[in-house]
């Protein structure tokens, strides 16, 4: 283990010194390892309180965090800090990264493309069925799926993933060992399996109110990006959201009926500015071009079996239509009048053959009278 994650695993288990006053003295001395190292006189110098000074004086920090240790190894738990290679490189960008991460199954997720998904613990059928809708398209395309293993929303994202036979990250508002809540133990077990299992909380911490708003910006901070299904009024979702703004990452919103409560927070977030997500294509449409390419290369071999497919038939495609898909990227809208003259069709008939592949699901317009092909 790297000399800095053991002494940052150290100071994250001594009572009563808390991660923002880790930060800040890590930050003013240097080094984990030289804070671990100050004598009272400079530990009451930054006040450092008496409880979290006595344990550091007494050396009973080093048996704690080899305690911990040996707790993690035995449910196969990983420990790292921003100095280990596997250390998620979105969440390094974060204000207020985690100093240590606890993690069970396989941490290579951490640092692929993911989207977060959250929402209500009390979702209605809507919510979960969209939920479990987006996760799954957005899995088969390549992206990993995050989320809070919490009822409701989160379950039926991580769900849809899994679903799909893709990958998806649990951020856990207690120890990597503890299944809460208990109904998603099965669920728990297949995240482990499949997927990664992440906490900032050390082995044995059982969930308390106070830690799902602190994970919260985890959730957002290993996201490119976060959806929010459903939320209500004073929902810990709309945490997330405003950490995902704050950490400059992409806000989906799914429109929803004013009368149901769950749709007040992500339609009010639609009225602030967020995205407003009809289907996971949204999402992709706003994408870095250099994480589109990449996914493309994965997703290239379906697509373009599904676009053959579809123009081989006679009967699903026109000739002029087949044209015009041939003619159109995923990744590079092209403006109508690029069209006209690569296709030498009158204005009139190409917007009669775009409506028709539009109608159909395979192109999309954007802004400004440009076609591209859908990629779900």
């Amino acid at each position: 283990m790297h000399e800095e994650t053991w002494a940052l695993l150290v100071l994250t288990l001594v009572p009563k010194l808390g991660r923002k006053r880790i930060q800040q003295l890590v930050a003013h001395i240097g080094s984990a390892r030289e804070v671990c190292r100050l004598r009272e006189a400079d530990l009451r110098h930054y006040r450092v309180p008496a409880a979290a000074r006595k344990v550091l004086l007494s050396g009973r920090a080093d048996k704690i965090a080899e305690s911990q240790l040996e707790q993690a190894r035995a449910v196969n738990a990983r420990v790292i800090s921003k100095y280990d290679p596997e250390y998620p490189d979105l969440l390094r960008q974060i204000p207020d990264p985690p100093q240590i991460l606890y993690f069970r199954g396989n941490s290579a997720l951490l640092k692929e493309p993911s989207i977060a998904i959250v929402g209500s613990r009390r979702c209605s059928a809507y919510g979960s069925e969209i939920s479990l809708k987006v996760a799954g398209e957005l899995s088969r395309f390549g992206l990993v799926v995050t989320s809070g293993l919490a009822r409701g929303i989160d379950s039926r994202a991580h769900q849809g993933a899994l679903e799909a036979g893709g990958a998806t990250i649990a951020v856990l508002g207690c120890g990597v060992d503890v299944v809460y809540p208990r109904e998603n133990a099965r669920l728990y077990d297949q995240i482990l399996e499949k997927g990664c299992l992440v906490t900032e909380f050390p082995c044995r911490c059982y969930p308390a109110p106070p830690n799902f708003p602190v994970r919260n910006r985890i959730i957002s901070g290993l996201s490119l990006g976060t959806i929010i299904t459903e939320a209500a009024r004073f929902s810990g979702s709309l945490i997330t959201a405003r950490l995902t703004l704050e950490q400059d990452r992409e806000l989906w919103a799914v429109p929803g009926a004013l009368t149901n409560p769950g749709s007040f927070g992500p339609n009010h977030l639609i009225k602030q500015g967020a995205h407003p997500l009809l289907s996971a294509q949204d999402v992709l449409d706003q994408l870095r071009p250099d994480i589109l390419e990449g996914l493309l290369n994965l997703a290239s071999a379906s697509n373009e079996a599904v676009t053959e497919s579809a123009c081989s038939s006679p009967t699903s495609l026109s000739r002029q239509e087949r044209l015009v898909l041939k003619l159109l990227e995923p990744h590079r809208p092209r403006h109508i009048d690029e069209l006209v003259e690569s296709t030498n069709e009158e204005l009139p008939s190409l917007q009669h053959t775009l409506l028709a592949l539009e109608l159909k699901g395979l192109i999309r317009q954007t802004p400004g009278r440009c076609f591209h092909k859908r990629l779900l």
